[in-house]
């Protein structure tokens, strides 16, 4: 039974790994941002021609402009004046400026690139719901679920295999609960 959950217990960490990697890198560049992960300045501007769908509202405008475009990404901004429409559409690794003029056939898009390390970064945040995305982007928030029973499951099961050590159980309690006391004083603190 030890064996058992000693080996299920590795394979776990092995499953939470690119997890940690990810989360732990984007939560030091949150902290202490790294020039390197800055986004370029790599810009293209191209026009396509599609059927615009009637106007209801900003949001639903915008989201059939997008999924007629054959976009993904959230659309915000939207601005309607006397010349047309302009919003922007955004994912991790893109922004869109969208242009609608008015008796004008071809629609004006001007592609941002973010650059690897954007999505690197958003995947920190990102809940798995990006409209017009593929399955497989959306795929995320559910690897981020499993990964959070999964880390529930090695830190129950490593603290009852350190426990069963009784050599070590005296050292091991005195990490476990002044660590549970600094981070409950910090929390505490921050709240306060």
């Amino acid at each position: 039974m030890r064996k058992n959950l000693i080996r299920l217990h590795l394979y776990a960490g092995l499953l939470c790994f690119p997890y940690f990697i990810i989360f732990g890198i984007s939560s030091l560049n949150f902290n202490h941002h790294f020039k390197f992960t800055n986004p370029g300045e790599n810009i293209s501007i191209w026009q396509k021609q599609i059927n615009i769908p009637p106007f209801k509202d900003n949001e639903q405008f915008s989201a059939d402009v997008r999924d007629s475009l054959g976009l993904m990404g959230w659309a915000y901004n939207v601005k309607k004046d006397s010349t047309g429409f302009r919003f922007i559409v955004s994912h991790p690794g893109k922004n869109y400026a969208i242009k609608i003029t008015n008796n004008e056939k071809p629609i004006r898009v001007e592609e941002t690139r973010k650059g690897v390390w954007s999505v690197f970064i958003s995947l920190h945040g990102f809940g798995g719901e990006m409209p017009g995305a593929p399955e497989l982007i959306n795929a995320w928030g559910f690897y981020s679920n499993i990964i959070v029973v999964v880390m529930l499951f090695s830190i129950i099961s490593g603290i009852y295999i350190f426990l069963r050590r009784k050599n070590e159980r005296k050292t091991g309690l005195i990490i476990l609960f002044s660590c549970i006391g600094i981070s409950l004083l910090i929390m505490l603190s921050a709240w306060l």
